[in-house]
């Protein structure tokens, strides 16, 4: 993982930020959090330098300070908004992620509650009813959209928040997203492995990861001395395994399907494998095939799933630090880029060799 970390203490004019005590103390963010509420787990040597750094600096956090002035404003209480028609519980990256969160919450004394909107309403209706009754110190943004209205609302609305990617809507917010050459090395791999003609079944389109993951495809073929084949290239019409399925299935009944594909999540790979073997083609003797995320299924399919793992568990982490550092610091804008790991399986082998 790289991070853009901030080098030096805020030196901006106004108070200091929960950072600043951290590089102070010499302690990560999460570390000196709990030293200051107060945790058990704490080793009071880090505990001693927390407190020093804290009041060398005046230090005093933001939600302390609005509960003195507006007793109640405060509630401890992370948010987290869903967009119930395209996310769904038994989706295994949402629920290792939420799981995720839900343990880094834990440790900081907060707890998480899910807003969603209700049938036939816009994902932004939900999170304006959450911030007017005020029921969440802060939000994380999950399967943000391109141009995401929830970013709006809450950049002109002042509340804390985090995305897991990279909207393009004006706004300045912390963010986890993933590497610009997340596909280089899947690409690669399948260029050593003689393929040319490499495909992609890409995720619903106006989504931040879809559109960037689009983009890092496109760069990586290209980066490989590859022509950059649209007609190779499809997108479903979800992000479950029911528009791998038929996604794939559209390829394959192109006049030049590809040698091997990837999907830009691993449901949708899951869902070309299902379309290869109901057409009887093996993989990867006739089709190679990548998924990206590394669910734990991936690992017992047959065949086994090669595919980009990315870490759910510090990406959960990671949202609600972020989260909490914004909280603590609310006109921040801050970046964590995560790498994924290409973990090679059973689902990719060499070019087929032409009859």
């Amino acid at each position: 993982m790289a991070t853009n970390a901030d080098q030096q203490p805020n030196k901006a004019q106004g108070r200091p930020t929960l950072r600043d005590v951290a590089q102070m103390a010499r302690l990560s963010v999460t570390q000196t959090s709990r030293a200051l509420n107060g945790h058990s787990d704490v080793a009071e040597d880090s505990r001693l330098r927390a407190q020093h750094a804290a009041e060398t600096l005046g230090y005093a956090p933001n939600l302390a300070a609005r509960r003195l002035k507006d007793p109640g404003s405060g509630t401890q209480t992370i948010g987290v908004t869903l967009t119930s028609t395209t996310q769904r519980f038994s989706d295994p990256f949402l629920g290792d992620l939420l799981t995720a969160m839900v343990d880094e919450v834990s440790c900081h004394g907060f707890e998480m509650q899910l807003f969603s909107p209700t049938p036939n309403e816009e994902p932004v209706a939900a999170l304006e009813r959450s911030v007017r009754h005020k029921r969440a110190d802060g939000y994380v943004l999950l399967r943000v959209e391109s141009r995401d209205q929830r970013v709006s609302f809450l950049s002109e609305a002042g509340v804390p928040f985090v995305t897991l990617g990279r909207p393009v809507t004006k706004g300045a917010h912390r963010r986890v997203v993933g590497a610009e050459d997340s596909l280089d090395t899947a690409v690669s791999h399948l260029v050593d492995l003689g393929h040319q003609r490499i495909g992609a079944i890409a995720l619903p389109g106006g989504y931040a990861i879809s559109d960037r993951r689009l983009v890092h495809f496109t760069d990586a073929v290209e980066r490989q001395g590859l022509t950059v084949d649209h007609s190779l290239i499809t997108t479903a019409d979800s992000f479950q395994e029911d528009g791998g399925r038929s996604a794939m299935e559209r390829l394959l009944d192109s006049e030049h399907p590809p040698t091997a594909i990837i999907g830009f999540n691993d449901q949708l790979a899951i869902g070309a494998l299902a379309a290869l073997a109901g057409r009887g083609l093996e993989v990867p003797g006739d089709m190679s095939v990548v998924g990206f995320d590394d669910v734990s299924l991936a690992r017992f399919i047959t065949p086994t799933l090669t595919t980009l793992r990315q870490p759910v568990e510090q990406l959960g982490q990671l949202l609600i630090q972020q989260l909490l550092a914004a909280i603590d610091d609310p006109e921040s804008n801050h970046e964590v880029v995560v790498k994924p790991e290409l973990m090679v399986r059973q689902s990719t082998g060499p070019r087929p060799t032409p009859c």
